[in-house]
């Protein structure tokens, strides 16, 4: 029995699988900050996830797989903190990976679909990640140079976008700046991020590989969520609404958000045999 163009019934597990990839990742990592699974609990779990991932990737691509990094490598680390340098160090090491891989990925699709809405998408992200791995680059500068206490002591009211989106009272010495730039660095690069996500939803549309209606939705999440955190940064200093607004922009550009629409577009393409 065939179901629709290019997809067998035996297919449709896959199918599933693609689209599981990204809440599974969250809910481990979230399990892990929230509960602190022990060894014996949590690297069995990673590896069954490394595992979904690996058939999700064979069935719709490489999108998929930066997300796959990111929350198995991540959830491993917590939150990055300077008060654990290690951690942090490792943690950063893990986002730069799938930055990386992310901005290869969408080079990979532009190519293949020779899409000027699929250039511009990556146009957007490489102008994102270059600022994003700045950001990153200075964590690993940060722990070498020793100043992991300077940014510790900091950090909760410089280096989280709900506390410094508010405003910071008193005059901020170098290492606040230097946080709160870094930390700018990488909701600008969220933002792209949901922009050239959009952008090529648009592109894989027009190939006829996505369907006209998640294809529009997938463009009006990705334009929505940007302008979201926008409008959101702009009201976190307003009396009434700063403090929603304010948590609104830093639950919509922590990093993992970055492959949130890529990981839909790959599993909601249509597969074809080539893939």
């Amino acid at each position: 029995m065939t179901g629709s163009p290019g997809t067998t019934t035996s297919s449709r597990p896959t199918v599933l699988v693609s689209h599981l990839v990204w809440p599974a990742g969250l809910a481990l990592t979230v399990l892990h900050t929230v509960a602190t699974l022990p060894p014996t609990v949590f690297v069995p779990l990673d590896v069954a996830f490394i595992a979904l991932v690996v058939v999700a990737v064979r069935r719709s691509g490489p999108l998929i797989l930066p997300a796959g990094v990111l929350f198995a490598l991540a959830s491993f680390t917590g939150a990055p903190t300077a008060d654990e340098p290690g951690l942090m160090v490792i943690n950063g090491a893990a986002l730069l990976v799938a930055g990386i891989i992310l901005l290869v990925g969408f080079a990979l699709e532009a190519h293949r679909l020779r899409s000027p809405a699929a250039n511009v998408a990556v146009a957007l992200l490489a102008l994102g990640t270059a600022g994003y791995l700045a950001n990153l680059v200075a964590r690993f500068a940060i722990v070498l140079a020793g100043a992991a206490p300077a940014q510790a002591a900091v950090e909760d009211r410089a280096w989280q976008a709900y506390e410094y989106l508010r405003g910071l009272d008193g005059t901020p010495d170098f290492v606040v700046l230097l946080l709160v730039w870094l930390d700018l660095l990488q909701v600008a690069y969220v933002v792209l991020a949901y922009l050239a996500a959009a952008m090529l939803a648009v592109a894989c549309r027009r190939a006829g590989e996505l369907a006209s209606g998640p294809g529009a939705l997938l463009t009006a999440l990705g334009a929505g969520l940007s302008a979201t955190v926008i409008v959101a940064a702009a009201a976190a200093t307003w009396d009434t609404v700063g403090a929603a607004s304010a948590a609104v922009a830093f639950g919509l550009t922590i990093p993992f958000m970055s492959t949130l629409l890529p990981a839909v577009l790959a599993a909601a393409r249509t597969p074809r045999p080539n893939r």
